[in-house]
Protein backbone atom coordinates (compact mmCIF):
# COMPACT_ATOMS: atom_id res chain seq x y z
CA UNK A 1 0.00 0.00 0.00
CA UNK A 2 2.76 2.44 0.94
CA UNK A 3 4.55 1.93 -2.38
CA UNK A 4 1.29 2.33 -4.32
CA UNK A 5 0.62 5.64 -2.54
CA UNK A 6 3.95 6.92 -3.82
CA UNK A 7 3.58 5.58 -7.35
CA UNK A 8 -0.20 5.69 -7.79
CA UNK A 9 -2.92 3.09 -8.44
CA UNK A 10 -3.52 2.35 -4.78
CA UNK A 11 -6.93 0.71 -5.22
CA UNK A 12 -5.85 -2.90 -5.82
CA UNK A 13 -3.24 -3.21 -3.03
CA UNK A 14 -5.55 -1.33 -0.68
CA UNK A 15 -8.40 -3.74 -1.32
CA UNK A 16 -6.01 -6.67 -0.87
CA UNK A 17 -4.96 -5.26 2.51
CA UNK A 18 -8.56 -4.70 3.59
CA UNK A 19 -9.46 -8.28 2.62
CA UNK A 20 -6.84 -9.59 5.06
CA UNK A 21 -7.76 -7.53 8.11
CA UNK A 22 -8.79 -10.67 10.00
CA UNK A 23 -5.12 -11.64 10.16
CA UNK A 24 -4.29 -8.52 12.17
CA UNK A 25 -5.57 -10.13 15.35
CA UNK A 26 -2.82 -12.73 15.00
CA UNK A 27 -0.05 -10.09 15.03
CA UNK A 28 1.39 -9.67 18.53
CA UNK A 29 3.74 -6.77 17.79
CA UNK A 30 1.90 -3.43 18.26
CA UNK A 31 4.40 -1.65 16.01
CA UNK A 32 3.60 -4.01 13.15
CA UNK A 33 -0.14 -3.64 13.72
CA UNK A 34 -0.13 0.13 13.96
CA UNK A 35 2.23 0.42 10.99
CA UNK A 36 -0.16 -1.63 8.90
CA UNK A 37 -3.17 0.39 10.06
CA UNK A 38 -1.36 3.65 9.31
CA UNK A 39 -0.57 2.57 5.75
CA UNK A 40 -4.15 1.48 5.14
CA UNK A 41 -5.52 4.70 6.62
CA UNK A 42 -3.16 6.77 4.50
CA UNK A 43 -4.25 4.90 1.38
CA UNK A 44 -7.92 5.45 2.20
CA UNK A 45 -7.32 9.17 2.72
CA UNK A 46 -5.44 9.52 -0.57
CA UNK A 47 -8.31 7.71 -2.31
CA UNK A 48 -10.86 10.11 -0.85
CA UNK A 49 -12.43 7.37 1.27
CA UNK A 50 -12.44 9.60 4.31
CA UNK A 51 -15.18 7.94 6.36
CA UNK A 52 -13.34 4.61 6.26
CA UNK A 53 -10.03 6.32 6.95
CA UNK A 54 -11.51 8.02 10.01
CA UNK A 55 -12.56 4.71 11.54
CA UNK A 56 -9.20 3.06 10.83
CA UNK A 57 -7.36 6.04 12.34
CA UNK A 58 -9.43 5.73 15.51
CA UNK A 59 -8.59 2.02 15.64
CA UNK A 60 -4.88 2.78 15.27
CA UNK A 61 -4.99 5.44 17.98
CA UNK A 62 -6.70 3.03 20.38
CA UNK A 63 -4.00 0.41 19.72
CA UNK A 64 -1.23 2.99 20.19
CA UNK A 65 -2.66 4.18 23.50
CA UNK A 66 -3.36 0.68 24.79
CA UNK A 67 0.23 -0.43 24.22
CA UNK A 68 1.90 2.92 24.92
CA UNK A 69 3.86 3.18 21.69
CA UNK A 70 3.58 6.92 22.10
CA UNK A 71 6.00 7.97 19.36
CA UNK A 72 3.51 6.54 16.84
CA UNK A 73 0.64 8.67 18.15
CA UNK A 74 1.27 11.89 16.16
CA UNK A 75 1.35 9.90 12.91
CA UNK A 76 -1.98 8.25 13.74
CA UNK A 77 -3.55 11.57 14.76
CA UNK A 78 -2.36 13.12 11.48
CA UNK A 79 -4.26 10.48 9.53
CA UNK A 80 -7.38 11.06 11.63
CA UNK A 81 -6.97 14.81 11.12
CA UNK A 82 -6.67 14.32 7.35
CA UNK A 83 -9.87 12.29 7.32
CA UNK A 84 -11.67 14.94 9.39
CA UNK A 85 -10.64 17.68 6.99
CA UNK A 86 -11.81 15.50 4.10
CA UNK A 87 -15.18 15.06 5.83
CA UNK A 88 -15.43 18.78 6.69
CA UNK A 89 -15.30 17.98 10.40
CA UNK A 90 -13.27 21.11 10.95
CA UNK A 91 -14.06 21.60 14.64
CA UNK A 92 -12.88 18.07 15.45
CA UNK A 93 -9.84 18.61 13.24
CA UNK A 94 -8.84 21.68 15.25
CA UNK A 95 -8.97 19.65 18.46
CA UNK A 96 -6.59 17.11 16.93
CA UNK A 97 -4.28 19.88 15.70
CA UNK A 98 -3.99 21.22 19.24
CA UNK A 99 -3.30 17.70 20.55
CA UNK A 100 -0.11 17.33 18.50
CA UNK A 101 2.73 18.67 20.58
CA UNK A 102 5.46 20.89 19.04
CA UNK A 103 8.14 18.58 17.73
CA UNK A 104 11.53 18.48 16.08
CA UNK A 105 10.28 15.63 13.89
CA UNK A 106 10.11 17.40 10.54
CA UNK A 107 8.00 14.59 9.05
CA UNK A 108 5.26 15.30 11.60
CA UNK A 109 5.71 19.08 11.48
CA UNK A 110 5.55 19.33 7.68
CA UNK A 111 2.55 17.02 7.42
CA UNK A 112 0.81 19.01 10.15
CA UNK A 113 1.46 22.24 8.23
CA UNK A 114 -0.12 20.74 5.10
CA UNK A 115 -3.12 19.42 7.03
CA UNK A 116 -3.68 22.86 8.56
CA UNK A 117 -3.43 24.43 5.12
CA UNK A 118 -6.06 22.04 3.76
CA UNK A 119 -8.34 22.87 6.67
CA UNK A 120 -8.07 26.59 5.85
CA UNK A 121 -8.64 25.82 2.17
CA UNK A 122 -11.85 24.05 3.14
CA UNK A 123 -12.89 27.12 5.13
CA UNK A 124 -12.14 29.33 2.10
CA UNK A 125 -9.30 31.14 3.82
CA UNK A 126 -6.45 30.83 1.31
CA UNK A 127 -4.54 33.57 3.14
CA UNK A 128 -4.35 31.47 6.30
CA UNK A 129 -3.62 28.35 4.24
CA UNK A 130 -0.69 30.02 2.51
CA UNK A 131 0.75 31.15 5.83
CA UNK A 132 1.09 27.49 6.87
CA UNK A 133 3.16 26.44 3.84
CA UNK A 134 4.81 29.60 2.53
CA UNK A 135 8.28 29.00 3.98
CA UNK A 136 10.90 26.56 2.75
CA UNK A 137 12.06 24.07 5.37
CA UNK A 138 15.86 24.02 5.86
CA UNK A 139 15.98 20.27 6.45
CA UNK A 140 12.89 18.68 4.89
CA UNK A 141 12.01 15.18 6.06
CA UNK A 142 12.19 13.78 2.51
CA UNK A 143 11.97 14.92 -1.12
CA UNK A 144 8.43 13.49 -1.22
CA UNK A 145 7.18 15.63 1.67
CA UNK A 146 9.08 18.67 0.42
CA UNK A 147 7.51 18.25 -3.01
CA UNK A 148 4.03 17.84 -1.55
CA UNK A 149 4.36 20.97 0.57
CA UNK A 150 5.57 22.96 -2.45
CA UNK A 151 2.64 21.61 -4.46
CA UNK A 152 0.14 22.68 -1.79
CA UNK A 153 1.71 26.15 -1.89
CA UNK A 154 1.53 26.22 -5.70
CA UNK A 155 -2.14 25.25 -5.56
CA UNK A 156 -2.98 28.00 -3.09
CA UNK A 157 -1.07 30.58 -5.11
CA UNK A 158 -2.95 29.48 -8.22
CA UNK A 159 -6.26 29.99 -6.42
CA UNK A 160 -5.10 33.49 -5.43
CA UNK A 161 -4.22 34.37 -9.02
CA UNK A 162 -0.44 34.36 -8.55
CA UNK A 163 0.01 32.46 -11.79
CA UNK A 164 3.70 32.96 -12.48
CA UNK A 165 4.79 32.07 -8.97
CA UNK A 166 2.47 29.06 -8.93
CA UNK A 167 3.75 27.78 -12.27
CA UNK A 168 7.36 28.13 -11.16
CA UNK A 169 6.63 26.18 -7.99
CA UNK A 170 4.79 23.48 -9.94
CA UNK A 171 7.86 22.99 -12.12
CA UNK A 172 10.04 22.89 -9.01
CA UNK A 173 7.84 20.10 -7.60
CA UNK A 174 8.58 17.92 -10.61
CA UNK A 175 12.31 18.52 -10.08
CA UNK A 176 12.08 17.53 -6.41
CA UNK A 177 9.95 14.35 -6.53
CA UNK A 178 7.91 12.00 -8.66
CA UNK A 179 5.66 10.91 -5.78
CA UNK A 180 2.07 11.14 -6.94
CA UNK A 181 0.66 13.03 -3.95
CA UNK A 182 2.87 15.96 -4.92
CA UNK A 183 2.63 15.55 -8.69
CA UNK A 184 -1.18 15.39 -8.65
CA UNK A 185 -1.44 18.62 -6.66
CA UNK A 186 1.00 20.30 -9.05
CA UNK A 187 -1.16 19.19 -11.99
CA UNK A 188 -4.19 20.80 -10.38
CA UNK A 189 -2.25 24.01 -9.79
CA UNK A 190 -1.43 24.11 -13.50
CA UNK A 191 -5.09 23.42 -14.37
CA UNK A 192 -6.25 26.30 -12.16
CA UNK A 193 -3.65 28.60 -13.70
CA UNK A 194 -5.05 27.73 -17.13
CA UNK A 195 -8.73 28.39 -16.34
CA UNK A 196 -8.71 31.68 -18.26
CA UNK A 197 -6.60 30.45 -21.16
CA UNK A 198 -7.17 28.38 -24.28
CA UNK A 199 -5.71 25.35 -22.46
CA UNK A 200 -8.49 25.38 -19.82
CA UNK A 201 -10.31 22.25 -20.97
CA UNK A 202 -7.17 20.35 -21.91
CA UNK A 203 -5.38 20.75 -18.58
CA UNK A 204 -8.52 20.21 -16.51
CA UNK A 205 -9.22 16.98 -18.42
CA UNK A 206 -5.62 15.76 -18.12
CA UNK A 207 -5.48 16.45 -14.38
CA UNK A 208 -8.80 14.70 -13.79
CA UNK A 209 -7.91 11.65 -15.86
CA UNK A 210 -4.56 11.38 -14.10
CA UNK A 211 -5.93 11.48 -10.56
CA UNK A 212 -8.70 9.02 -11.41
CA UNK A 213 -6.20 6.61 -12.93
CA UNK A 214 -3.82 6.97 -9.98
CA UNK A 215 -6.55 6.94 -7.30
CA UNK A 216 -5.46 10.29 -5.86
CA UNK A 217 -8.91 11.71 -5.17
CA UNK A 218 -7.74 13.76 -2.17
CA UNK A 219 -5.81 16.06 -4.50
CA UNK A 220 -9.01 16.71 -6.46
CA UNK A 221 -10.92 17.55 -3.28
CA UNK A 222 -8.19 19.96 -2.20
CA UNK A 223 -8.10 21.54 -5.67
CA UNK A 224 -11.83 22.23 -6.09
CA UNK A 225 -12.11 23.50 -2.52
CA UNK A 226 -9.28 25.93 -3.28
CA UNK A 227 -10.84 26.96 -6.58
CA UNK A 228 -14.51 25.96 -6.98
CA UNK A 229 -14.48 27.37 -10.51
CA UNK A 230 -12.52 24.26 -11.41
CA UNK A 231 -15.72 22.25 -11.00
CA UNK A 232 -17.38 24.22 -13.79
CA UNK A 233 -14.58 23.31 -16.19
CA UNK A 234 -14.75 19.66 -15.13
CA UNK A 235 -18.55 19.49 -15.42
CA UNK A 236 -18.23 20.47 -19.06
CA UNK A 237 -16.15 17.34 -19.72
CA UNK A 238 -19.24 15.13 -20.01
CA UNK A 239 -21.63 13.00 -18.00
CA UNK A 240 -19.04 10.36 -17.06
CA UNK A 241 -16.95 13.02 -15.34
CA UNK A 242 -20.02 14.55 -13.72
CA UNK A 243 -21.01 11.14 -12.35
CA UNK A 244 -17.61 10.65 -10.74
CA UNK A 245 -17.67 14.18 -9.35
CA UNK A 246 -21.03 13.48 -7.70
CA UNK A 247 -19.47 10.52 -5.90
CA UNK A 248 -16.41 12.50 -4.83
CA UNK A 249 -18.35 15.51 -3.51
CA UNK A 250 -20.78 13.25 -1.65
CA UNK A 251 -17.92 11.36 0.05
CA UNK A 252 -16.28 14.69 1.01
CA UNK A 253 -19.58 16.13 2.34
CA UNK A 254 -19.30 19.11 -0.01
CA UNK A 255 -23.04 19.51 -0.34
CA UNK A 256 -22.92 23.29 -0.87
CA UNK A 257 -20.64 22.97 -3.89
CA UNK A 258 -22.67 20.01 -5.15
CA UNK A 259 -25.76 22.23 -5.06
CA UNK A 260 -24.06 25.13 -6.86
CA UNK A 261 -22.79 22.94 -9.69
CA UNK A 262 -25.81 20.60 -9.84
CA UNK A 263 -23.77 17.64 -8.64
CA UNK A 264 -26.01 16.26 -5.95
CA UNK A 265 -25.76 12.47 -5.70
CA UNK A 266 -29.12 11.05 -6.74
Amino acid sequence: VALAIRKGRVHRPLEAALARLDLLSLVSDPLARTGFLNSVTHGLNVSGRYAEAYEFARREIADVQAHRVNFVLPHAVLQKLTAEVGLRRFREARVDIRSIQPTRDTHVAMNLAMACAKLHIGNRRPDLALAKVERDWPNPASPAIEGELLAVRALILASLGSTKESQALSERVLDVTGVQEAVSLARWACAINALRTTRRDELAREAFESVMELDNVDSLVTAYRACPELLKALCEQGEAVRHRLREVLAAAHDSDLAHVYSLRDT
